[in-house]
């Protein structure tokens, strides 16, 4: 799939995030990886309290979710990675307010 790139960038946070925009033979693709914070993720402080930091990860992401979409409205969007929360299924992982928002 590499001879398909058509561009890639680290976007806002390149520690937990990179994103990559494909041309394929059934259009484009913009792939967004990421790596969300788990429960005792501390943040930049070093003391945040456990959750906190993916509430606000979560949030900031979402939002450059869309902001690509609005870029790029020509490319299905791919959001992959480690949400370091359940989605779905029957072993719940992480807080309400993180899955409500993803």
């Amino acid at each position: 799939m590499g001879q398909h790139l058509v561009s890639a960038s680290a976007e806002r946070d390149p520690i937990r995030t990179t994103a990559a925009l494909y041309a394929t033979p059934l259009g484009k693709v913009l792939v967004y990886g990421t790596v969300m914070p788990w429960s005792s993720d501390r943040g930049l402080s070093g003391a945040e309290p456990n959750w906190t930091e993916h509430h606000r990860v979560v949030s900031e992401q979402v939002k450059e979710w869309s902001e690509l979409r609005d870029g790029h409205s020509d490319a299905a969007i791919c959001v992959v990675g480690d949400f370091n929360m359940t989605l779905g299924g029957g072993y719940p992982y992480g807080a309400p307010e993180g899955q409500a928002t993803a």
